[in-house]
């Protein structure tokens, strides 16, 4: 069986005789590796910057997560401050890209994985962040 279906003439194979067009492999295979769901795990941890950064728009102190207030330093962005605030949630559970392992920059790496699930999730992450706040 599996040499039968070796490589892409072999895929092709394979969908024309479970009843598959070439687009459904391709939408198939796009939806596995672009448009994977989060966990829900996920979702908490980075509801959390969700909720810091909406306490650092209305001014409000932030607390990490033992609830010791955080002070902000001199000219820090605010994305870097609301990651900052509960750094040792965010190193507890969450991985940094291969890329980064020899000299790993953990801000960009919780910063970028942020911003994507932001983009594509914020109904969800908003709807946690408010339940945590």
């Amino acid at each position: 069986m599996k040499q039968e279906y070796s490589g892409w003439g072999g895929v092709r194979k394979l969908a024309k005789k479970l009843g598959y067009s070439w687009f459904d492999v391709c939408d198939i295979i796009w939806r596995a590796k672009h448009h994977k769901q989060p966990k829900f795990k996920e979702i908490l941890i980075f509801s959390v910057i969700r909720k810091n950064l909406i306490r650092i728009k209305y001014g409000k102190p932030l607390r990490d997560i033992y609830g010791n207030l955080v002070r902000r330093r001199e000219g820090e962005q605010d994305i870097h401050y609301a990651i900052r605030t509960d750094l040792d949630l965010f190193k507890h559970n969450h991985k940094i890209k291969r890329q980064w392992k020899d000299e790993p920059d953990f801000y960009k790496s919780v910063r970028q994985k942020y911003e994507n699930l932001y983009k594509r999730f914020p109904k969800e992450i908003n709807k946690q962040a408010s339940i945590i706040e």
